[in-house]
């Protein structure tokens, strides 16, 4: 990763998102955590087999919504105190 891009991360907190491999944003999600994980940033993505975005909250009672909470849930340890967050304010994008 260029360094100008791996800058771009830098003092990003750890990170933990979920995608279906069949749902329309499913390349650019795994492509941004691979981004992160090269900067240097705890990134974690579970991917699951569905073509529906936002499936947990379209079907909150599926078994599938189910594993994706508990997945969630089992992640907020890993993430730091909001006192040792970098402001992302003036952060371009």
């Amino acid at each position: 990763m260029p360094r100008r891009a791996a800058d771009r991360f830098s003092g990003l907190p750890p990170a933990y998102s979920f995608v279906g491999d069949g749902e329309p944003f499913y390349a650019e999600t795994v492509r941004y955590f691979e981004q992160l994980r090269a900067a240097g940033i705890p990134a974690e993505l579970d991917v699951y087999h569905t073509d529906l975005h936002a499936f947990d909250m379209l079907e909150p009672s599926a078994a599938l919504s189910g594993r994706q909470r508990a997945n969630f849930m089992r992640t907020l340890p890993l993430r730091r105190p909001a006192s040792s967050r970098r402001s992302l304010a003036n952060k371009p994008f």
